[in-house]
């Protein structure tokens, strides 16, 4: 009696486990904040001058350090659970990034030979992460070829820091101040510095093949960058008192060969006869995070009736201007409509239209002070608060991706942008003398604003007729600048008649961009699967 031979079992290997390497490419947003100190001196003999005692002073600047990232990584996927996946992951970064900043003060001062002298003091700030690195652990959940995950671990880069400070000395006994002394101080550091990080992240399978690709975003945090003592006429003392990183980017990932199966109490789905198809018009609605990253000057012009009271104009109009790096964020919520069109098995285009409430506020506020000129022996203390509010955002916008696999879309996006803004600006001027009366100006700004957005995605095809997305957006709304009115003071009481008016004109420009992060949730009408060719 012939016997039938024993067919041998197939092994399905687990696409997922096994060691692999891969690069990636993206872009980070980074923020430094910068405190410098000048210290006091005093200098007999300055320049042929006499005695000059300057009483230091000291700012504190921020700066975004933005720039295009690009490195390697390498690491190890292991199975937890049937649908749970862990591991370990290590990348080196080359970084770009590298942004500016400009702070100061200024102020008059009784300590010098004629008894009225005034400083200025300016630093040019750049900081630069020059590379970096993190070792993180990664755990999340799996399904059909899509691995979502969250990570975390240690972070390490190098951090550079250098600029110039520069401080004027002025008599003010001529008309115009003369020019005492201009002293340089430059300053230069850098250190490696060691923190930690975190974030979310989503990757899957290309086919049935090695390949992985994946989109990942970071928050790295460095801490606190040393600096030092810099100078010895004057002595400035400089210190990076925090270094963030936002980071996003994008990459491709190679699993080297592994024999190790698939665990036995995992369900192995044969693959579908039919592949969904993405053509069709659809609507949805979408959340999200919005954030504003861009500057905010206020800026003023003097005038004044008297060349003797040109020292209380000046320092009027510095205690003005100012500029605000300050960033905030809020809540996006809103709807979508659009059109996809699959024109061959591995690319889609449309176009898409949305349109969001929004609650991005940013309240901003600084009090400045400065010495006043050579009437009042007092100071001038000047109080800016600017509120600016995105109050909705809508684009319009093009799409085109590849499909990777057939139910997942990674496509990227641009177009038109155009929101509701606001902007309002108040300026308390007051002296500690009571002679000068104190006053205020304001001034508003509200319009839809026009500009672009660009930005990319990845959507997720749930069944023939529901889509789930994940999308980040840039979005730029441009510049408006508007007028904040003025304020005059009469420096001419009865003791001291003919000094004349002092005054200034004020006004406020600020800027509208930044980036959204959101999910959404679509109905594409139609449906149905499209039979693939095998």
């Amino acid at each position: 009696m012939p016997v039938k031979a024993r067919v041998a079992p197939v092994v399905v290997v687990d696409p997922w486990v096994g060691w692999y390497a891969g690069g990636n490419i993206g872009y980070s947003w980074g923020r430094t904040n910068t405190e410098t100190d000048v210290r006091p001196f005093g200098q007999d003999n300055l320049n042929g001058f006499g005695t000059f005692a300057f009483p230091g002073g000291a700012s504190f600047t921020s700066s975004n350090v933005n720039g295009v990232i690009g490195g390697g990584q390498i690491g190890y996927v292991g199975r937890i659970a049937p649908n749970w996946l862990g591991g370990i992951e290590a990348d080196i970064q080359w970084s770009g990034q590298k942004g500016s900043a400009r702070g100061g003060f200024s102020g008059n001062t009784t300590t010098c030979t004629n008894g009225d002298c005034s400083f200025a003091s300016a630093h040019d700030i750049t900081a630069r992460l020059n590379w970096f690195g993190t070792f993180r652990a990664r755990g999340g959940f799996e399904s059909n070829g899509l691995w979502v995950y969250g990570t975390a671990g240690l972070a390490y880069g190098k951090v550079s820091v250098s600029g110039n400070n520069t401080l004027l000395l002025h008599d003010n006994s001529f008309s115009p101040p003369e020019l005492v002394a201009s002293l340089f101080t430059p300053f230069n550091y850098s250190q490696l510095k060691v923190g930690w990080t975190a974030g979310l992240a989503i990757e899957g399978l290309i086919g049935n093949g090695p390949w992985r690709w994946k989109v990942e975003y970071l928050h790295i945090d460095l801490g606190t960058i040393n600096g030092g003592a810099f100078g010895g006429l004057p002595t400035i003392l400089v210190n990076t008192t925090r270094f963030t990183d936002e980071i996003v980017r994008a990459g491709f990932n190679y699993k080297f060969d592994s024999d190790r199966p698939v665990a036995a109490n995992m369900a192995v789905k044969a693959p579908p006869p039919a592949l969904l198809g993405w053509t069709g018009w659809y609507v949805g609605v979408n959340a999200g995070y919005i954030d504003s990253v861009g500057r905010t000057n206020t800026d003023a012009a003097f005038f004044f009736t008297n060349s003797r009271g040109a020292g209380d104009a000046g320092n009027l109009a510095n205690t003005a201007t100012n500029q605000f790096n300050n960033r905030s964020g809020g809540f996006l919520g809103g709807t979508q409509a659009g059109y996809n069109y699959q024109f061959s098995p591995s690319f889609v285009a449309g176009w898409e239209a949305d349109i969001q409430g929004s609650t991005l506020r940013q309240n901003l506020a600084v009090t400045s002070t400065a010495n006043d000129g050579r009437v009042f022996n007092s100071s001038w203390v000047t109080t800016t608060t600017v509120s600016n509010r995105l109050d909705y955002l809508g684009t319009v916008r093009g799409r085109i991706g590849v499909t990777p696999t057939p139910n997942l879309l990674l496509y990227a996006t641009g177009g038109l942008a155009y929101g509701g803004v606001r902007s309002s600006t108040q300026i308390n001027f007051n002296n500690t003398d009571p002679v000068a009366i104190p006053g205020s100006t304001s001034g508003s700004f509200s319009d839809t604003r026009f500009g672009w957005t660009a930005g990319g995605g990845l959507e997720w095809m749930l069944s023939s007729n529901w889509t789930a997305k994940l999308e980040y957006l840039y979005y730029d709304l441009g510049s408006a600048n508007y007028a904040t009115g003025g304020y005059a003071v009469d420096l001419s009481p009865t003791s001291f008649a003919g000094l004349g008016i002092a005054s200034v004109a004020t006004s406020t420009t600020t800027r509208f961009n930044g980036n959204i992060a959101r999910v959404g949730l679509n109905y594409k009408f139609g449906g149905g699967p499209v039979i693939a060719n095998y």
